[in-house]
């Protein structure tokens, strides 16, 4: 129960890392209001109610909302607080992959995915930091990605929007220090989520067998494991750390093994 009677913002939370990072702050005792442009489907709404702790009786909220949307997401966390007197916790989960394939992609599909990971995650970051000033402080975490920190083939917009993610959350973690407020992301590998169900088709065996072979640990992360990763540094277990970006890749970026099978 570490997270009892605390607050916490999810967004992205109708599916993969998001809704998973929703349902491990719910089992660990807090009040979680998560958010998404999508919806939550009813088996995703059976596992959220079967993750609250009857005997704490928090409580799970889900609103539709853009993130990229300044007006709207104002409003949903000026409602969090009327609702619940504080924000304690926000995980930026919310992002796009890019949908290029190209060495060279559009303006229009760099705007799109900047749009969304970098300019949201501002957006959403700074609404909750003004209301964490007045309350005394809280942490922050980010979903960045290991393509923040390593390039990969043809995709520039992806990996400047989440590089910029990264350095934001050495920013805000240097600016708001003072003000008690905690500021990390973590830099996942490749994740087993809806985003890549399409690599898991048996029509991409090869496919996904050489892109899991890049990880050391032969595989692609749970979501649920991602979700351990933001709730240990939302968490009072990580109390002394601020501006890091916490590398989840299974070996990714660590080297290449040079042995064969």
């Amino acid at each position: 129960m570490r997270f009892e009677n605390k607050m916490v913002l999810v967004s992205g939370a109708a599916s993969g890392i998001g809704f998973q990072t929703a349902k491990r702050f719910l089992s660990e005792g807090a009040n979680v209001v998560g958010f998404d442009v999508g919806s939550l489907n009813d088996k995703q709404t059976g596992e959220l109610d079967a993750a609250i702790n009857r005997s704490l009786a928090n409580v799970y909220q889900f609103h539709h909302a853009d993130i990229t949307n300044e007006a709207a997401i104002d409003k949903l966390v000026s409602n969090a607080i009327t609702k619940f007197g504080r924000v304690d916790i926000l995980a930026n989960v919310a992002g796009v992959l890019t949908n290029s394939a190209d060495a060279d992609p559009t303006l229009e599909e760099w705007d799109r995915v900047m749009n969304i990971n970098a300019r949201g995650t501002f957006i959403v970051s700074k609404s909750v930091i003004r209301e964490m000033r007045k309350s005394g402080g809280g942490s922050i975490v980010t979903v960045a990605s290991i393509q923040g920190v390593n390039a990969f083939e043809f995709q520039p917009a992806y990996g400047a929007s989440k590089a910029a993610m990264i350095q934001l959350t050495k920013n805000f973690a240097t600016d708001y220090a003072g003000d008690n407020i905690r500021v990390n992301c973590v830099c996942p590998g490749l994740v087993a989520t809806e985003a890549t169900d399409i690599i898991m088709h048996p029509d991409f065996k090869e496919i996904h067998d050489l892109m899991a072979a890049k990880h050391l640990m032969n595989r692609f992360a749970k979501p649920e494991e991602i979700a351990a990763g933001i709730c240990f540094l939302a968490s009072d277990d990580a109390s002394f750390i601020t501006g890091e970006a916490l590398v989840i890749d299974g070996g990714y970026t660590v080297g290449r093994k040079m042995s064969v099978g």
